[in-house]
């Protein structure tokens, strides 16, 4: 078959700055990193970007030290597929990022690209949580356990009250996932591990309002410190974006909490397929014994992360791509069919376009 070569193993130290996740936790460094070779220790960890073409975190290609953006110009069309790199050119507008924290994050909100208060370098940021560990009673903010007018909610934020009494908490488990669209309010609890695919526009930033930061303040370094100053919120922006009254209890909770449809695949693998949406779709593989599926769609590309043990994946022209825990893989559209020989558990990030084809 030969051609060119269109999948890549990224590299996997991709970690932001402490200062920029203030409640960073360990269980990135670890439960996910400490065993590869390579990268520098950093145990605490709030986010590493494991696919991304932002500038400011871009991903690097394992190995090499080469942005992936730049590796893949010269072969976008064979990585993304036609019809995406017509619309797009040599970007993704899906970025995966993995999390955990060790306390609650912002309470926050992301608009829609349309709202009047961003920039032209401004853009919304949709985006999903598929729990990948979570310790027991751990668990996630999403809503409001009980109405409350924006009025009231305004009154408390501006004063600089807790809104704590509001929040609805919501337990959760290794695979469950939720769709958090414009104007969701939500936080991220303790405890809770997370693969977080979003969509940026290209060449724009996505936007955030912090509405609620649990009282904590921050010194110079950007760490806890009962001296220090809070982070800015963005109240007004934030509230523009949602009705707190009907954000509330279960009957909001089932709106954004999808679940997935569950089937064995004739190779043996547990296939988890969760609803997609209009810019990537979510699947998931668990697999014991080493067993062996075939994969392949009719257009777009393919992000892997490795959720647990190990994966050899081999394309379309023979090359072979081995990967361990905590290993992110871009296969592009040209590298398709793929054999994925699976020993654990892997994440599949599809972009749009067709699903994939089970073989």
């Amino acid at each position: 078959l030969g051609g060119i070569m269109t999948a890549f193993i990224l590299d996997p130290g991709n970690f932001t700055p402490q200062k920029r996740t203030p409640w960073a936790g360990r269980w990135i460094w670890e439960k996910l990193k400490q065993h590869l070779p390579g990268i520098k220790a950093q145990k605490e960890i709030g986010e590493v970007w494991e696919f991304s073409f932002d500038q400011a975190f871009p991903s690097t290609v394992k190995g090499s030290g080469q942005v992936l953006a730049d590796v893949l110009e010269p072969m976008a069309k064979a990585v993304f597929g036609k019809a995406e790199f017509e619309r797009v050119g040599c970007f993704s507008e899906i970025l995966v990022k993995v999390i955990h924290a060790a306390r609650p994050l912002s309470v926050q909100v992301h608009p829609d690209d349309d709202y009047p208060g961003l920039t032209e370098k401004e853009c919304g940021k949709p985006e999903s949580w598929l729990v990948l560990e979570a310790k027991e009673g751990a668990g996630v903010y999403l809503g409001f356990s009980g109405s409350v007018s924006k009025s009231h909610l305004r009154e408390f934020l501006d004063q600089g009250q807790s809104i704590d009494k509001w929040l609805q908490f919501v337990p959760v488990k290794k695979g469950d996932y939720f769709e958090l669209g414009p104007g969701v309010v939500h936080a991220l609890g303790p405890d809770v591990l997370i693969l977080e695919p979003q969509r940026i526009r290209s060449e724009k930033s996505g936007k955030t309002y912090r509405l609620y930061d649990w009282g904590v303040r921050y010194n110079n370094d950007g760490l806890p410190d009962l001296n220090g100053q809070p982070r800015e919120l963005h109240i007004s922006q934030g509230l523009d974006q949602f009705d707190p009254s009907v954000q509330v209890g279960k009957v909001f909770l089932d709106k954004v909490k999808k679940d997935p449809k569950i089937r064995i695949l004739n190779s043996g693998m547990k296939l988890f397929e969760y609803p997609g949406n209009p810019d990537y779709q979510i699947f998931s593989l668990e697999s014991d014994g080493g067993k062996v599926q075939a994969i392949d769609r009719k257009e777009g590309y393919l992000v892997v992360y490795v959720r647990d043990g190990s994966l050899k994946m081999t394309d379309r022209s023979g090359s072979e791509f081995r990967m361990l825990r905590g290993e992110t893989m871009l296969v592009g559209e040209d590298s398709f069919p793929g054999m994925f020989h699976l020993n654990g558990d892997i994440c599949l990030v599809f972009s749009r376009g067709s699903e994939p084809l089970l073989l």
